[in-house]
């Protein structure tokens, strides 16, 4: 992290987040490494580096992902931390486009369903219901 960067603050659940072995040490990683854009840390190196499956790597960044750490990954693969407001708009689009991929699988399931299930409003429920889980 450069001087000119904005600290990296964690919100939420951060402390317990952090009680994951994996994950801490994820997060150190990445914070002591300081990959970035240019530069990101190949997930073949995260498992090197830390001894553990590439599987259990992804789990920890969504874990990391879940309680405010801004891990991007990099198009052409790896990850880095950042506060780049570029870099969080990407990271907006990757979890718009998985919301839009698990819409579609919950529409096909839908049209299984003997009776009616409720759309959009439903989607609209459960992150609300998140929200106020988290706060």
């Amino acid at each position: 992290m450069t001087a000119d960067q904005p600290a990296l603050d964690f919100p939420m659940n951060y402390d317990a987040i952090m009680a994951t072995t994996l994950t801490s040490r994820l997060h150190r990683l990445l914070t002591l490494r300081a990959p970035d854009r240019e530069h990101p840390m190949s997930r073949t190196s995260l498992v090197y580096l830390l001894n553990a499956p590439d599987r259990e790597i992804r789990e920890a960044v969504a874990l990391l992902r879940e309680s405010g750490v801004p891990v991007i990954a990099h198009p052409e693969g790896g990850y880095y931390l950042s506060r780049e407001p570029d870099d969080l708009r990407y990271l907006c689009r990757q979890c718009d486009a998985r919301i839009i991929a698990l819409a579609r699988t919950r529409r096909r399931f839908e049209k299984q369903v003997p009776q009616e299930l409720p759309k959009g409003q439903r989607i609209l429920d459960l992150l609300e219901v998140d929200e106020e889980a988290t706060t």
